[in-house]
């Protein structure tokens, strides 16, 4: 039958769950992507021989698979060889019977080849709408030194669901809060009724904790996951001292309230709470507050904001050889304040219509440039950028500003 009508009454029952991948394929998305749901298929290293990966849900063309809560798989990875370098690749794997038709999903395992540069296995890669037998969704690159694993890295794209696109009404007043509560009341937001204040150790906690001063969660970014995309009151999450070997995603928060997270409390700048990853933040619209990390990465920035207002950045310092100490891009609003970025391309990259107010952060040392201010944006620097710091204190492109010392910079 050429035409099938799938919502509407009939005399048989002839719907079937190809129907409804093709509608998620068509109204959601038709590429591979991870749902921001539950543990969002997180992984975990059990031992040199042992990644595990945790519930979630993801779709694959339209296909919506599933990981149920608090389950998991756990996935061998074969010994490494002395002396070689080694990539492999957790994929979630589709497969299709060519003579009954019968579908399925399992997490696998791609082996690469032992060398003394890694280089990824082929992933397969097919049309799940037109029918193939194979298509393997890459999850994660688990890069093996020698005998042990020295990396884990996420390889897929996350899908943000609709309520992180609801924007705040106002950004001032009782009114933006009346309005704010009043819009999530519609969508059916979960929402903050208090304050909230979790703590984090990496070394001590655990994330099955409750996230107490006594029973610290393990990762920020699950004390993160946990919260409501709707804060209309103030949250805080502290930091223990040591390193956090992950990405920090702070992503649809908004509100009438405030999101704050510390390392050091005190106003100084200190590298005993280093994140290893980045700190990404995106289509936050709140008061939101990042003080006294360190930052060390090799991405392209250390800490970058996108489409966000009211990201303040304090004390903060950045490590690494990431060409980008901090970002603000695609209209992002914020300041940044006695902060430290040393050997970058740019100390500060402000593009895409941003407005950043820069104080007291006249520090570090080895950058090209010090300030960068692009696509229409405007920077406005209290303290004014030394030679000590930057070869070159300002680069404007395509219509960037800056006013530096009460002058345009032009």
């Amino acid at each position: 039958m050429a035409i099938k009508l799938i919502t509407g009454l009939k005399t048989a029952a002839d719907i079937e769950s190809q129907d409804d991948g093709a509608r998620i394929y068509g109204t959601i998305s038709s590429s591979d992507r991870i749902l921001d749901v539950g543990n969002k298929w997180a992984y975990q290293t059990i031992s040199n021989n042992l990644v595990r990966i945790k519930d979630g849900e993801l779709i694959m063309q339209g296909r919506h698979v599933r990981q149920s809560p608090s389950t998991y798989t756990d996935l061998t990875i074969n010994n490494g060889t002395q002396n070689k370098k080694r990539n492999d690749i957790i994929v979630a794997r589709y497969t299709k019977n060519s003579s009954t038709s019968i579908e399925n999903v399992e997490l696998a395992v791609l082996e690469g080849t032992p060398g003394t540069t890694a280089t990824d296995p082929t992933i397969t890669t097919g049309d799940i709408l037109e029918g193939c037998a194979l298509h393997e969704m890459a999850l994660y690159r688990v890069s093996l030194d020698g005998l042990n694993i020295d990396s884990v890295t996420a390889l897929f794209t996350e899908l943000s669901n609709l309520e992180n696109h609801i924007q705040s009404i106002s950004t001032g007043g009782t009114g933006a809060t009346t309005a704010t509560t009043a819009l999530s009341n519609l969508h059916g937001v979960e929402q903050t009724s208090a304050d909230i204040t979790y703590y984090i150790n990496a070394s001590t906690g655990s994330d099955t904790n409750a996230g107490s001063s006594s029973y610290p969660f393990k990762t920020i970014q699950h004390a993160i996951n946990v919260l409501p995309k709707c804060i209309n009151h103030d949250v805080k999450i502290y930091l223990a001292t040591g390193t956090y070997a992950e990405v920090v995603t702070i992503k649809g928060f908004f509100g009438g309230g405030s999101f704050s997270l510390y390392g050091n409390t005190s106003s100084a700048l200190s590298t005993s709470y280093t994140i290893t990853g980045q700190i990404h933040i995106e289509n936050c619209h709140m008061k939101l507050f990042l003080n006294g990390l360190n930052v060390s990465t090799t991405t392209t920035r250390a800490i970058e904001t996108y489409t966000s207002n009211f990201v303040q950045v304090y004390y903060c310092t950045v490590a690494g050889a990431a060409d980008v100490g901090i970002g603000f891009l695609a209209g992002s609003r914020g300041e940044i304040f006695v902060c430290s970025s040393s050997s970058k391309l740019y100390m500060y990259s402000v593009t895409g219509g941003s407005f950043v107010r820069i104080r007291g952060s006249n520090l570090g040392s080895g950058n090209t440039y010090g300030v960068k201010s692009g696509d229409g944006s405007l920077v406005m620097l209290i303290d004014l950028i030394g030679a000590s710091v930057a070869t070159t204190a300002y680069l404007l492109d395509s219509g960037g500003s800056i006013i530096a010392g009460g002058k345009y910079i032009s």
